[in-house]
Formats: C-alpha cells, sequence, structure tokens
C-alpha cells in the first residue's frame, strides 16, 4: 500500500497523470530549458485531491527525461495537516498499447514489454539529506500492471496519436519514499536496449502551514 492505496493502482493513476500532459509542457519531451523552472503540475506534479482523498498521506508523482543527464527543480508545497510526502517514481519504465503499436496483438505487446523490461540494467536510486546520502537502490520495486485505460490524452500529445485514450500495459521499477520538510536531493538511473535516464531532483519540501518562501 502507498498512501491508503494499492501501489498497482498509483502506478495507473501516474500513466494518467503523465499521458494527460501536452507534448509543450511534458517533463520528459521538452526542451531542457523548460526544466527546473516551473513548480506546477505539469513539470512533475502532485495528485489532484480526487485521486486520493481518501489518502493517508498524499502523494507527489516525479517523472524523468529520456537520453540524457538532467537536473529538475520541484518545490512540494504543504497544507496546514501535511506532515511529510509520499514521492511515486520510476527508475526505469515502460508502457506498451495497441495504439502505439499497431502492428502488434496482445501477447506480442506483453512480450516486447517483459523482455525490455527484463533487460533493464545499472538501476540506482540515492538520496541526500540532511542525514546523509542513502543508497536506496534494493527498494526498487519491479511493479507490473494488468491492461487498464488511460483517458484524457491532448490533441497534441507526446504519444503523437489522434486518439483521446488507449489500453495499456505496464512494467518497471519504482522506488516509493515519504519524504519530510526540508532539502532533498533524489537521483534515479536506469536503462535498456530501449532508452536511458539519469535524472536529478533537487526537492523542497515545505513543511505544515508554511507559505512560499519558507521551508
Amino acid at each position: 500500500m502507498l498512501a491508503g492505496k494499492p501501489i498497482n493502482d498509483w502506478i495507473k493513476t501516474w500513466w494518467n497523470w503523465y499521458y494527460s500532459i501536452e507534448e509543450k509542457e511534458h517533463p520528459s519531451y521538452s526542451s531542457l530549458s523548460n526544466y527546473g523552472v516551473r513548480n506546477n503540475d505539469y513539470n512533475q506534479g502532485r495528485t489532484p485531491r480526487d485521486w486520493g482523498e481518501n489518502a493517508e498521506k498524499r502523494v507527489w508523482f516525479l517523472a524523468g527525461a529520456y537520453g540524457t543527464n538532467s537536473t529538475l527543480r520541484s518545490i512540494i508545497p504543504a497544507t496546514e495537516t501535511d506532515e511529510s510526502w509520499s514521492i511515486l517514481a520510476p527508475a526505469y519504465n515502460m508502457g506498451v498499447s495497441e495504439a502505439e503499436f499497431p502492428s502488434l496483438d496482445k501477447q506480442e505487446l506483453e512480450n516486447l514489454l517483459k523482455d525490455d523490461v527484463d533487460g533493464a540494467k545499472d538501476l540506482k536510486v540515492t538520496l541526500n539529506s540532511s542525514d546523509g546520502i542513502k543508497d536506496l537502490t534494493d527498494e526498487l520495486q519491479r511493479v507490473e500492471t494488468d491492461w487498464f485505460p488511460v483517458e484524457n490524452i491532448p490533441e497534441e500529445n507526446i504519444l503523437a496519436l489522434d486518439v483521446d485514450h488507449i489500453n495499456m500495459k505496464s512494467d518497471g521499477y519504482w522506488i516509493f519514499l515519504e519524504l519530510s520538510p526540508g532539502e532533498h536531493i533524489l537521483q534515479l538511473k536506469g536503462k535498456s536496449n530501449n532508452y536511458e535516464s539519469d535524472m536529478t531532483f533537487n526537492l523542497t519540501v515545505r513543511g505544515p502551514g508554511k507559505k512560499k518562501g519558507t521551508i
């Protein structure tokens, strides 16, 4: 469980968030000049309230850029009662759908997905906080979802599809963290024959009741 909901469900929610972002605003495909300067729901985003209204704590989604070493900065806000935030982020993940690969049937897509993630290597997660640097690689979890719907895909989307919804399946390595107020540096690495990701997130978590400009 993560913040009162099964991890598998959070990952499906993550993919719906990920594919709902317009290409020009997308944290994984925008030019690097767009990274690290926005603290909104498009450039690394928190879950809308209706996704987590019964959660014990709130969840912040992270997504990295492909093929380059990139640094992003996110300021995670807090309400009067938030004492910590849960972080959901992939070190390496992949999704497949018939809309993206129309020449393949479901079994072939599942084989493609499994073969790719089976080949993931050089996975690494480190967290640098006030209490030092921790290697969290052993805490990565490989999570494979079943087939699920993704809706509200914008017209200008990163998939270059002319549909507003797809049915997809995903597999990958995820880290689930709870961060207390303060400054944190989270680094995620992973690669396979499909792509390579090397991301550094500078995360500021505000404490309960803190306003903009304070920690």
